[in-house]
């Protein structure tokens, strides 16, 4: 038969699989499934037997998986399958997830601000730089002029801005994803080499 499990309680060892036709109870000694543990949503197929307490799953194995959908994270690569629980978490401050909740928004707000203020000077420079070469070549001003007060105050800026930016990068927070089979990971916000908000948007879009 095939199933999807319904739920499990590792602390007595029984749960439960739903079925086309109803459930069936089950024990974890008849879990076969290597490298794995018991959780809602899992395929499984097993065979049935008698008890006292009425139909049971024995010999319960994996159902054969189709298009598994899988994670990447860095060099590491997970399941969705298998993640049982993910968030944000500061190793300093131990903020609570409402205090999170409220961090991730405030920091795509911050990125988005610089990232805007970035192309404006950006601009600016450009059309100095523009206006400069036409004065040049109308004979106006000589080269040794283009680094006008006006040109090195924009690259002063340019320069706070990328300060900014690796601030706004540098902190102690790390996205941690938990798996079903026991492995917990932790993925630090400045040497983990991705966007952990982004991939926390991910996980929300596939799991939930």
């Amino acid at each position: 038969m095939e199933g999807t499990i319904q739920k499990y309680s590792s602390a007595r060892g029984f749960g439960i699989i739903e079925t086309a036709t109803g459930t069936v109870f089950f024990h974890i000694s008849q879990f076969k499934i290597k490298n794995q543990a018991p959780r809602p949503g899992l395929k499984v197929t097993f065979e049935t037997e008698m008890s006292e307490k009425g139909l049971k799953a024995k010999n319960i194995q994996l159902a054969e998986k189709t298009n598994e959908t899988s994670i990447q994270f860095g060099k590491v690569t997970i399941s969705a399958e298998s993640v049982k629980d993910f968030g944000i978490a500061d190793a300093n401050s131990n903020l609570s997830q409402m205090q999170l909740a409220k961090k991730i928004p405030d920091y795509y707000k911050r990125q988005k601000a610089l990232n805007e203020r970035e192309a404006k000077v950006r601009e600016e420079l450009r059309n100095i730089v523009q206006k400069q070469r036409q004065n040049v070549k109308k004979g106006r001003i000589k080269n040794d002029d283009f680094h006008t007060a006006s040109m090195n105050r924009l690259q002063k800026e340019l320069e706070n801005i990328e300060a900014d930016k690796r601030k706004l990068h540098e902190s102690d927070n790390y996205l941690y994803v938990h798996t079903y089979e026991g492995s917990q990971y932790q993925f630090k916000e400045s040497d983990c080499g991705f966007d952990i908000y982004r991939k926390l948007r991910e996980l929300e879009n596939l799991i939930h």
